[in-house]
């Protein structure tokens, strides 16, 4: 656990979702000195329970809730990059829920391949209620990353993806 990572969570009207998806975070096994959160709220208009917020968050070591103007959810994940202080940028969507090992999982794979640049991992649905959450199931949308036909990675799935900030700078 020698590098300090940030993880970025875009969120909009989820707060319920979002709650879980912060105690998932709260609940990692990788120091929780060693990793700070930034919530990014895309709208001024936050209609969260602060107190439930601050709550979850009094789990984590490093912890900020920032409220941007809405501009969708890449201007959020901005937002967060340019607060970030860690050495690597972990992005978790807000109605995602992380396993206890996903920080430690990322950072070591990161540290042992240092000419990797980012990282993706899948997205698993554990409930789909909508037609559209079954189709992406069905399709498995979200199980891979995007290649091209020489099998080169051309895109991640940023719901769960870490890249270096040395890279993104």
């Amino acid at each position: 656990m020698s590098e300090f990572a940030t993880i970025i969570s875009p969120t909009l009207r989820r707060q319920n979702l979002f709650l879980r998806c912060l105690n998932s975070l709260a609940r990692q096994d990788y120091g929780k000195e060693s990793y700070e959160v930034i919530a990014v709220h895309d709208g001024l208009d936050c209609d969260y329970d602060t107190q439930e917020i601050n709550s979850a968050a009094a789990q984590l070591k490093h912890f900020r809730f920032e409220r941007i103007a809405h501009g969708g959810v890449s201007h959020a994940r901005n937002h967060g990059i340019a607060l970030a202080r860690g050495e690597f940028i972990i992005m978790l969507d807000d109605d995602c829920e992380a396993k206890k090992d996903w920080v430690r999982t990322f950072v070591t794979y990161m540290e042992k391949h240092p000419e990797v640049a980012a990282a993706g991992g899948t997205v698993l649905s554990v409930s789909p209620e909508t037609f559209t959450q079954r189709y992406i199931d069905f399709k498995n949308l979200l199980r891979k990353p995007v290649h091209t036909t020489n099998g080169e990675i051309i895109a991640l799935i940023t719901a769960n993806a870490c890249f270096r900030k040395s890279i993104i700078d």
